[in-house]
């Protein structure tokens, strides 16, 4: 074989790789933008409260629900639903009826108007009224509340049915609570 011969087999595959595509250039990826979330102005307030609920302070979250609650918003009456939750858990019963009585019914959705007819009922309980108690747990769809709504619910059942002397309604209010808990 002649030296040409030879020199051209090797420097082909050299010639042939220098004419193939350029390897990429790792490409950064573009800055990334960070949206920025409208902050919600009642988050703060609301984690607080919380809070408070938590470490059993009520009446405290019931005044901060309150004023979060005399500011016009869609969540007006939310907040009023909590500071009667609130209201109520603090045995300020008179105040927790306030609330829910300006809180206007046909504005609720369905799951805000079973919290209110909760609260309604517990209200009368607390003022010994077992039968406008039972009306209004009979409006509430119990499968539309919370798990701890729902434990609230059929307590208040329980109860308001042993005030009414209905006792094996209230004895099957009772193993509904314990199948919940």
């Amino acid at each position: 074989m002649s030296r040409q011969y030879l020199f051209f087999l090797f420097s082909f595959p050299l010639l042939i790789s220098g004419c193939g595509p350029k390897p990429a250039k790792p490409v950064k990826p573009p800055a990334r933008v960070e949206t920025v979330k409208p902050v919600d102005p009642y988050s703060i307030d609301t984690a607080k409260a919380q809070q408070l609920m938590r470490s059993g302070n009520p009446q405290e979250a019931a005044e901060i629900y309150r004023k979060l609650a005399a500011s016009p918003s869609s969540h007006q009456n939310r907040f009023r639903l909590l500071a009667a939750d609130a209201l109520l858990q603090s045995g300020n019963v008179a105040e927790a009826k306030a609330n829910t009585d300006a809180i206007d019914p046909g504005t609720l959705s369905a799951q805000q108007r079973s919290q209110l007819n909760l609260i309604h009922a517990q209200i009368n309980l607390s003022s010994g009224s077992a039968e406008k108690a039972i009306q209004y747990l009979d409006l509430i769809p119990a499968h539309q509340l919370n798990s701890k709504d729902r434990v609230t619910y059929h307590q208040s059942r329980a109860f308001a049915y042993s005030l009414t002397g209905q006792l094996l309604k209230s004895a099957e209010e009772r193993i509904l609570i314990s199948d919940l808990i």
